[in-house]
């Protein structure tokens, strides 16, 4: 079964969200990221390797489904701006991403088990 457009994107923003709330040192510091637009990217070698880690261990935006994502890419700009440290970043990318694959794994599952017993009752 196929996600809606509507459940991928609250997934992406959610786990945008998460990554924020998890490298960041307060609820105000984080509520700053994500309703700040920065205007200048002052560490873009920096905000790029963030932009590719969450690409490679979240959501890949450049596969069709997931294009959305870019939406939200501003707020990782926001994180490199506020000087957190980029391991702290990429640790927070890393958990939210082993949480999504263990959701993924567990969909994959259900469908699976579905599909099974539908053609067991035919």
């Amino acid at each position: 079964m196929e996600k809606s457009v509507s459940k991928i994107q609250q997934s992406i923003l959610a786990s945008v969200v998460e990554i924020i709330e998890r490298s960041c040192e307060c609820e105000e510091q984080a509520l700053h990221v994500q309703t700040t637009r920065c205007s200048d990217i002052t560490s873009f070698t920096r905000y790029m390797q963030v932009l590719e880690h969450y690409k490679r261990n979240c959501f890949d935006w450049t596969e069709p489904k997931y294009w959305m994502a870019q939406e939200y890419l501003h707020l990782f700009a926001n994180l490199c701006e506020e000087g957190i440290p980029l391991e702290r970043i990429k640790k927070a990318i890393e958990d939210v991403g082993e949480t999504l694959k263990e959701e993924r794994h567990q969909e994959v599952t259900v469908c699976e088990q579905s599909s099974n017993q539908s053609q067991m009752s035919l």
